[in-house]
């Protein structure tokens, strides 16, 4: 009977080697704004869809043409959870749609992170920005290359300034904003050279477009991914084989054990009765 359950102990530690050991808890934002400022308030919203909690979240507005009042902070928000939080602003000379973002900074487990996220508000007077953005990532050597490429949908050109929304501590080895005229119903592009996390983590970016017409301001926006180029691979592969290890050596104790037991049942088996 000890034998068996020896045999038992061994299969679950060999299971959670498997499968214990490989995964590992996320924290997933999603970070949502209302687009129409009312009240010089703006109303922010964040859940969390992965299977970790995310704490000490600490909220920062960047706005162009306003400043927020206060700071605001989560203390912590668990799996499949959500909160909304209303944002005071003050000094608001914004007129017209902005691509503004809000950083975020939060602690999982005994690691910091900052996630950005990008928000088309409307300050006053909606606009339709003419101007379509589209981006793909190529690595250059250790460098990541995003180039943006922006279509012209009005009936005249525009000049406008592209630049990119990154989370902070991700380098950034071209120019931060590029001046381009997109001449109409044509495209323009423009290269951005990024220097890529060392880590697995993965951040989410954006390009944004912005230009001027006629006292109002115009802008939008296309979100794409910075990652290492081997993000999640090599750490994975690295688990996996530890655990694999792991589990033959398991694997062997208890074929070792099963043969002690079987040995010992034919050694019973064999043993001649007394009279």
């Amino acid at each position: 009977m000890r034998h068996k359950v020896a045999l038992v102990l061994s299969a679950l530690f060999a299971f959670y080697l498997l499968f214990g050991t490989v995964s590992a808890g996320t924290v997933t934002l999603t970070g949502t704004c209302q687009n129409l400022i009312r009240n010089n308030t703006l109303q922010f919203g964040l859940s969390n869809s992965g299977n970790d909690s995310a704490f000490t979240m600490l909220l920062t507005p960047m706005l162009k043409g306003a400043k927020s009042v206060g700071n605001y902070t989560i203390p912590s928000l668990g799996p499949n959870g959500n909160d909304t939080l209303l944002i005071r602003l003050s000094n608001v000379t914004a007129k017209g749609t902005y691509t503004d973002y809000i950083l975020v900074s939060y602690q999982q487990g005994g690691t910091y992170f900052t996630s950005s996220f990008p928000c088309l508000l409307d300050f006053g007077n909606h606009t339709t920005s003419q101007l379509y953005v589209n981006t793909n990532q190529t690595f250059v050597g250790k460098l990541l290359k995003v180039n943006v490429t922006v279509f012209n949908g009005a009936s005249g050109s525009i000049t406008a300034n592209l630049s990119l929304i990154m989370p902070p501590g991700i380098a950034l080895s071209s120019n931060a904003v590029e001046s381009i005229t997109v001449y109409n119903f044509s495209k323009a592009q423009a290269t951005f050279l990024i220097s890529p996390p060392s880590g697995s983590q993965s951040y989410s970016a954006a390009a944004v477009v912005d230009y001027e017409k006629q006292g109002l301001h115009y802008s939008s926006f296309s979100i794409f991914t910075i990652s290492g180029p081997t993000s999640g691979g090599r750490y994975s592969l690295i688990v996996i084989a530890l655990a694999g290890f792991g589990a033959v050596i398991v694997l062997v104790i208890a074929l070792i054990l099963f043969a002690a037991v079987r040995k010992k049942k034919q050694g019973k088996a064999e043993k001649p009765k007394s009279n």
